[in-house]
Parts: structure tokens; sequence; C-alpha cells
């Protein structure tokens, strides 16, 4: 990964693409960055993809297996044994949709909220170590930064 000079002119996309790559690789080797997943993981005996589906049931609320299986980026198939698990240890429990028996949604149980808020709470400590390592002002740009993709992504421009 080459270094990037704060005066360096602007890199087109492919050139930045990569640069953000290896900025990204740089910082995700340091363990950081792997805390608050692998403590996770460890303390708790979660995969990390009952982690990310723990994740958005305790911020989205309940959801249906094909919506969380999409946001995984794996099969609803593969996500069924995701929810298996997760309902054996109490995390969640599945329910059918009202309208549609064939859709069955899934939401946190009381245990699994529990769950989910100390999980919640340990990632928002990590990520507060990793923003007092910025100073304000460019905690300020990463943050503009990041809302504007956002903000990109979200009306369509220059989506993925």
């Amino acid at each position: 990964m080459r270094h990037i000079p704060p005066d360096a002119p602007p890199l087109p996309p492919r050139a930045a693409a990569e640069a953000l790559h290896g900025l990204i690789v740089s910082v995700g080797r340091r363990r950081s960055l792997r805390d608050p997943l692998a403590e996770l993981t460890e303390e708790h005996g979660f995969t990390p993809p009952q982690i990310h589906a723990m994740g958005w049931l305790g911020l989205n609320g309940a959801m249906s297996v094909g919506q969380l299986a999409k946001l995984l980026g794996v099969t609803e198939k593969t996500f069924t044994g995701v929810v298996d698990r997760l309902e054996g240890s109490g995390m969640v429990e599945r329910i059918r949709d009202a309208e549609n028996r064939r859709v069955v949604h899934v939401q946190l149980t009381g245990t699994g909220r529990t769950e989910f808020e100390r999980m919640h709470a340990r990632v928002l400590s990590h990520l507060e170590r990793l923003m007092k390592a910025l100073d304000a002002q460019a905690r300020g740009r990463l943050l503009r930064i990041f809302q504007n993709l956002n903000d990109r992504m979200t009306s369509g421009k220059d989506a993925p």
C-alpha cells in the first residue's frame, strides 16, 4: 500500500478504490478492528453470521428469513441453519406471516434483545476508541464522507 500525501491530486475512481482497499486492509490488520467480532464469537460462541443476523434484527426488528439471507449474502437454505442455531439457543423465534403462511419472520426474543444490546454496546465502545485516535476535525471529515456516501447510495446516485 502506498502512502498518499495530504496535498496529492485527486485520484481517479479506480485508483482511489485501490488506495481505499489498501488502507482498509492495513487498518483491518490492527486488532482493534477485529476485537468486537472476535470477542463476541469467543465469549458467546456465536458465529459471525449469527452475530450479523442478531445485529440486523436488533436494529430493524422482525424480518423475513429471505430478507435476512439477502443482507448476509447467503441463500435462504443456508440461512435457515443460522436461524435454527439461534432459535435453539433462545436468541430468536420464528413467526409465520399472518397474510402468507409460507413467509417466516424472525425476531429477537427477550434474551436475544438483551444479548444484542450487550453486543451493540461493545461495538460502540470499540468504535469510540477508534474515534479517539482522530482529532475532532478529522472525526468530522470522516463522518461527513460517510454521510455523503450514504446519501448518494440512498438516492441511487453513484450506487454500486
